[in-house]
């Protein structure tokens, strides 16, 4: 059986963001789950998460770099981030997210 081929080179990824109680949602291609969550906190739009200004994203790159995402257990191609930013508890949660 061949395999299907893809429409591109690099997986879509699903980010859901709680922040302040609010939850948002992204799509992102890259190549590895660890690379996702860094380009899309690089990226991200501090306009379209309320309360999210420049400190906050710049504390999320770098908990981002230094810890990582985790392996949710018993869940496949799902990852996860809890920590504070700004003294508020944040959860990040990405999932590899098939196309087909």
């Amino acid at each position: 059986m061949e395999d299907k081929p893809r429409k591109h080179d690099k997986m879509l990824y699903t980010i859901i963001a709680e922040f302040r109680r609010r939850h948002y949602v992204f799509q992102i291609r890259a190549d590895s789950p660890q690379e996702a969550i860094e380009k899309w906190a690089d990226d991200v739009d501090v306009g379209k998460i309320r309360d999210f200004g420049r400190l906050s994203k710049d504390f999320l790159r770098t908990r981002l770099r230094q810890f990582g995402v985790n392996v949710v257990p018993g869940l496949v191609n799902v990852y996860a981030w809890d920590g504070a930013i700004g003294g508020f508890t944040s959860s990040i949660y990405l999932v590899e997210t098939d196309e087909s």
